[in-house]
């Protein structure tokens, strides 16, 4: 199956006024704390973050806007969230897991996702995503979240 990349309504995007982007990654969760686009004035405060269940891998940078174009799975996209359809990155990662594992038999179910951002790109391997907003400065989500994750790790 070609894959195919399909928009995704998550009930906020990216804002393309550049206004940056935190990841935060450890080997158990993956978050991408995010200025939405209608928020994106001096005066609103508001922040989101995107959650990837159970990520698997992700990657994070390039291509910028400009060589968007060039990414392989390209699709005329705009700011916001994606799923790819018939992706085959789970079926490389299951296939790299059975050099150790050669009788694993169960599928890797995962889903392909890419976040298009500013002057960047998220592509992110996981379960699921979902959105959530907050009425509170950037400084402040971004910390609560790294405190979260932190403390997912302690216990």
């Amino acid at each position: 199956m070609q894959p195919r990349v399909v928009e995704l309504d998550l009930g906020a995007i990216p804002s393309p006024a550049g206004s940056g982007e935190l990841l935060l990654v450890d080997e158990r969760s993956c978050q991408l704390v995010f200025v939405p686009a209608v928020f994106d004035t001096p005066d609103r405060h508001r922040t989101a973050v995107a959650t990837f269940k159970r990520c698997a891998q992700v990657l994070f940078g390039y291509p910028n806007d400009e060589a968007q174009p060039g990414h392989p799975l390209y699709a005329d996209w705009s700011y916001g969230f994606y799923e790819v359809l018939g992706s085959d990155w789970p079926a490389r990662l299951e296939a790299q897991n059975r050099v150790a594992f050669p009788t694993q038999t169960s599928p890797w179910q995962q889903r392909h996702f890419i976040v298009v951002c500013h002057e960047s790109l998220v592509e992110a391997l996981a379960d699921d995503v979902s959105v959530e907003v907050f009425d509170r400065s950037f400084q402040d989500v971004a910390l609560d979240a790294l405190r979260q994750n932190l403390g997912d790790q302690r216990g």
